[in-house]
């Protein structure tokens, strides 16, 4: 994005992963997806393992995807990390940031959510950008002016 909008001031509109899941069945027992996976940095994985982390609407930590039992995919909203991480005046460096994507239960109660790591069994293999069939792609849409 900085190459191509420079000092401008630009927002991302949209920024949808859509991670395709394939379940990890055995034979005489097929595991059930996971009904919940965050992607978070990987610099705040305690906050999330312990159970003292909230998913806000806008994030910049993580983004909460559920699973879509009828589109077999989990989609995560990652517009508002990706604005963090390209305006300037959150005096973010160019420094990589390593994400790391666990089960959770997602738990909802009035207007606020919740996430514990899930401890139920299951399994879910996603595929990957490299895969000829249905590639996992980032698609986004963002202004500058």
């Amino acid at each position: 994005i900085n190459n191509r909008v420079g000092d401008a001031l630009y927002n991302v509109n949209s920024a949808v992963l859509v991670a395709e899941a394939v379940a990890a069945e055995t034979e005489k027992y097929p595991l059930q997806p996971p009904s919940a996976l965050v992607l978070v940095r990987q610099s705040h994985i305690d906050e999330v393992i312990s159970g003292r982390y909230e998913p806000q609407l806008y994030d910049s930590v993580a983004s909460v995807a559920l699973y879509d039992s009828v589109a077999k995919s989990y989609t995560f909203d990652l517009a508002y990390m990706m604005t963090y991480e390209v305006r300037p005046e959150y005096g973010k460096t160019n420094d990589d940031e390593t994400f790391v994507v666990m089960p959770v239960e997602y738990y909802t109660s009035g207007s606020s959510s919740y996430i514990i790591p899930s401890r139920r069994l299951g399994g879910v293999c996603i595929r990957s950008a490299s895969n000829g069939l249905s590639p996992l792609s980032l698609k986004m849409v963002y202004n500058g002016f």
